[in-house]
């Protein structure tokens, strides 16, 4: 029985109940079922999981046979895809999104001050042999890049 003192029908709060006992849909039950979680069911799992206006135990089953391994491997591409700093598979799509864009950026912006650190160690070196370079009052165009650029620390996304 549900909290309500009614046999087991279909709402948000009693999905697991569907795998021991046949189940008849909402109507009927006062359980906590928002519209919105009403419209879900009528427009998306009623088709998948009702046959006949019954609940078929089976097709719920492999449903959330199917949302466990979801659940399951969702964690995974987004650890990898962010660099661990998300896992939780309910986290929204643009969350995600957003992170995954971020590592790339800094990804990025380490690769480029890693290609561009032997350039900067050659200007530096050639420079020291240049006294016009050691003038404060100085510019030109290398000097603008050095000043521009930092040499990437371990750890440190540039």
């Amino acid at each position: 029985m549900c909290p309500d003192g009614h046999k087991w029908h279909i709402c948000q709060a009693h999905w697991v109940a569907v795998l021991t006992v046949g189940l008849h849909g909402f109507d009927g039950c006062s359980c906590p079922a928002t519209p919105e979680i009403k419209k879900l069911y009528d427009e998306y799992w009623k088709t998948k999981v009702e046959v006949h206006g019954l609940l078929d135990r089976g097709a719920v089953m492999r449903e959330l046979f199917d949302y466990h391994n979801m659940l399951m491997e969702v964690p995974k591409v987004y650890c990898h895809v962010t660099g661990n700093r998300i896992s939780k598979p309910n986290t929204h799509a643009t969350a995600v999104i957003s992170e995954h864009d971020d590592r790339q950026r800094d990804d990025l912006d380490t690769a480029i001050a890693e290609a561009i650190e032997p350039f900067r160690e050659a200007i530096i070196a050639r420079h020291a042999m240049e006294p016009q370079h050691s003038r404060e009052d100085h510019e030109c165009d290398e000097c603008t890049l050095l000043a521009e650029t930092k040499p990437p620390t371990k750890g440190d996304s540039a």
